[in-house]
């Protein structure tokens, strides 16, 4: 069967600025705003299991999610080995169930904004 990429793995490259030295600003604690210098999105496969039923409080009309951006996998019992990619295969005549995941990652960057590109 096909190998679908139903995970993905963002990665948020931010850079802090330097506080200004005509202005003397202090930039700790005081409201100091990193820059986006980059983004990445690395796509995976994870064939997961679920031990457990999802939240009752997750669900919405015909069961739509509902605030999922909440909710981590271990959260509504899904697993996943580290290795197996989710297939597409029909079991038994019934239609594959896909879960789709992300996860991201903020990393400090020493790339200036205007440097970025």
């Amino acid at each position: 069967g096909a190998i679908v990429h139903n995970h993905l793995h963002f990665t948020v490259r931010y850079h802090l600025p330097s506080p200004s030295v005509t202005t003397g600003e202090a930039w700790r604690g005081s409201g100091r705003r990193a820059r986006i210098v980059g983004f990445e999105v690395e796509p995976s496969s994870r064939g997961y299991t679920h031990a457990a039923r999802w939240p009752d409080d997750s669900e919405g009309e015909a069961g739509s999610a509902v605030d999922v951006l909440n909710l981590s996998p271990a959260e509504v019992g899904l697993s996943h080995d580290g290795t197996s990619p989710m297939v597409l295969r029909r079991r038994g005549g019934k239609p594959v169930e896909l879960i789709f995941t992300y996860n991201v990652t903020y990393a400090l960057s020493e790339v200036p904004y205007s440097s970025r590109w």
